[in-house]
């Protein structure tokens, strides 16, 4: 058993440490600084007017101040040309009174690309305004890097350094090949320590070793860093308790990268692969990467992140933190399972506890992939069956029966749970899943592959769609407008059930190939943006399931939703992978046996900080109605315990043993 470790800013010395130089080593910087000063005007570099600089064609080009200074921080290269075009050297970077450029550091190459035993230096073709267009690679390949570095705020009294890479094919490449992207601003002290958001939920601390120290963010292609520490979010950061400043390093979420702190020898980078051989790359490709420099603690580190890599994605709503019991309804009783429900916790809750229950409406729907909607007129059909495939599946959900469906009568259920002080999500979907008699959307070059969920609401062989297809997401997209338009109203969320379908290593199909994974994150992203716009207070949660059944490698879609609704069982061993995805918003799971394993139930709802789970439809299939009065007087007794109590997620601490 692992212990929750409380989250508290680390107690920080205003005391700089910093390595010793040796003499020779001061002596030859200051040699090279005063030849470099002397000959700088015979190449006609400093007499240009303030924010213009000659390029090596003889061209000016001017260099916005705010590029390279922002509040008390500058970043100084060498000259802004020398920087920007010929070395790609360095010499500062200072709030005025401490220095994070280490000399020794200092000459740092540009970016770099590795193809099998070759490593290719970029090659300058222009400067730009804030960085430079290269040449990269091989020659045959025509491959043009543009690469950007600015200052932005941050948060905490610091400074954000931005480098974006954007790779310009001119021809399709089909040979893999690693990015490297160099860092060398990092701490200046011996005591250097980094904060690691692991996997499997432990906030690691490690002491920075001599050598170079790798974590791995895995979300595409073949996880080729096995031998390599997984992150749950693309960050680490840097802190010693011996400076009043951390340095928090992180890429955009969507694409796997491969974090390397420095030593005091060598330079840290960002590092990432591209698997061209199975995905030719022939389209730009743009990555984002961040190297904060800020006050404050671990979970000042965290929000850094967000702040920086989930900039446009906002936290989820408030009231989420509320919640503190949650029920899945699964069309239960032939739908009058609902109702006896909400009626048993209306008579049991009193009226001004009930907005920490979150009710899920699930099972509403015609078939999976078809979900009542018209593409049509792109609106919800005016009238449908749910579980039409109840009457052939009895063996298996006994209590399920077809029920005749409308917009209305669904409106009717939702307004039910909110007239009487609940709060209520409307199943969205089940991830990318869709059986063949959902006429109207199955095609076969739609598929990533096969096998899915089979029950009362599919008819033939169920499929999981590849999001890579444009009308795969097409579809999502609308169907969304449609929802939003016949129910948005009436419901405080939506949960999209199964995401956990698109896994890393899937690189869709030979018709339409790529990172099915990315596709499918930005697919969430972009539901959940249209959710925001319809309703602020309308939350759009994800389902990755990440730990259960041994899936420790799945990818976390939840990083740009607002939080997790899952169907992992309430299994003990998932709540940990979960912690760092959702950690600003909330994890919650459903419990199809919540009577069967009640007993094991309180401890990690304490412990994680979820909710209590109730369920009807399918497995123990005993809603709040059924309940054995036992266990309802124990649902009652948690309740009336953790009702008022605000979520927040916490990690958990390294030194736990139990």
């Amino acid at each position: 058993m692992q212990r929750i470790r409380t989250m508290q800013e680390n107690a920080q010395s205003p005391h700089i440490s910093r390595p010793c130089k040796a003499i020779s080593i001061r002596f030859k910087a200051i040699v090279s600084w005063l030849f470099l000063l002397a000959i700088l005007p015979i190449l006609g570099y400093g007499r240009e007017p303030a924010g213009s600089e000659k390029v090596n064609d003889g061209t000016s080009v001017t260099y916005p101040p705010s590029i390279f200074r922002c509040g008390a921080w500058n970043l100084l290269p060498v000259t802004r040309t020398v920087f920007l075009g010929r070395t790609g050297y360095q010499r500062s970077f200072s709030d005025g009174n401490i220095e994070l450029l280490l000399p020794d550091l200092a000459e740092v190459k540009r970016p770099e690309i590795i193809v099998g035993a070759g490593r290719y230096e970029s090659k300058l073709k222009t400067a730009l305004p804030s960085g430079a267009d290269y040449t990269i690679g091989p020659d045959e390949w025509g491959l043009n890097l543009q690469y950007d570095i600015f200052l932005m705020d941050a948060v905490y009294d610091g400074i954000r350094i931005v480098q974006q890479v954007r790779l310009r094919p001119s021809k399709p490449i089909h040979e893999n090949f690693q990015v490297i992207l160099p860092l060398i601003v990092q701490l200046p002290c011996r005591d250097r320590r980094v904060f690691a958001p692991r996997k499997n939920g432990v906030g690691e601390e490690k002491q920075i070793a001599s050598e170079r120290q790798k974590w791995f963010y895995y979300l595409t292609g073949s996880d080729l860093k096995r031998d390599v520490p997984a992150l749950a979010i693309p960050m680490i950061s840097e802190y010693s308790p011996s400076f009043p400043y951390r340095i928090t390093l992180c890429a955009d979420p969507y694409y796997s990268t491969l974090l390397e702190i420095g030593s005091t020898e060598q330079p840290g980078s960002f590092i990432w692969e591209y698997q061209a051989k199975d995905v030719p790359l022939s389209e730009p490709e743009t990555r984002t990467f961040y190297t904060i420099v800020h006050r404050g603690g671990h979970e000042d580190a965290m929000r850094a992140f967000y702040a920086s890599a989930l900039a446009d994605i906002p936290p989820g709503p408030q009231w989420l933190h509320e919640i503190v019991m949650v029920d899945y309804d699964y069309l239960s009783d032939g739908g009058e399972g609902w109702f006896r429900d909400i009626d048993w916790l209306t008579e049991h809750i009193p009226q001004n506890d009930r907005r920490h229950i979150c009710l899920a409406l699930h099972g509403w729907y015609d078939l999976l992939g078809q979900y009542a909607f018209d593409a049509g007129t792109g609106t919800m059909k005016s009238e449908w069956k749910a579980f039409p495939n109840a009457p052939n599946v009895i063996d298996k959900f006994p209590n399920s029966k077809t029920v005749a469906m409308t917009p209305a009568e669904v409106n009717r259920r939702l307004q039910y749970a909110k007239d009487r002080g609940f709060r209520v999500v409307l199943y969205f979907a089940d991830g990318m899943a869709i059986c063949e008699d959902a006429k109207e959307f199955y095609k076969p070059e739609k598929i990533l592959y096969s096998g899915g969920w089979q029950g009362p609401d599919t008819i033939g062989p169920t499929h999981i769609q590849n999001p890579l297809n444009p009308e795969v997401k097409d579809y999502f997209l609308s169907y969304m407008d449609a929802l939003l338009k016949a129910f948005g109203n009436n419901t405080d969320g939506f949960v999209w059930d199964e995401t956990f379908h698109v896994e890393p290593q899937h690189l869709g199909t030979q018709t339409f190939p790529g990172y099915a994974s990315r596709e499918m994150m930005y697919l969430c992203r972009d539901l959940a943006r249209k959710v925001h716009d319809y309703r602020s207070d309308c939350a759009f949660l994800a389902s990755d399931c990440i730990g259960v059944f041994g899936w420790n490698r799945k990818a976390p879609y939840a990083l740009v939703v607002d939080g997790t609704y899952q169907d992992s069982h309430f299994r003990s061993e998932a709540w940990p992978y979960g912690l760092f995805p959702n950690y600003r918003n909330v994890l919650w799971s459903c419990s199809w046996n919540h009577v069967t394993h009640f007993s094991e139930m309180p401890d990690d709802i304490r412990k994680y900080d979820v909710p209590i789970p109730v369920t009807n439809g399918w497995g123990d299939d005993l809603g709040f109605s059924e309940l054995p009065l036992e266990i309802a007087a124990k649902i009652l007794n948690l309740f009336e315990e953790r009702k008022g109590h605000v979520v927040q997620l916490k990690w958990l601490a390294p030194d736990d043993t139990e």
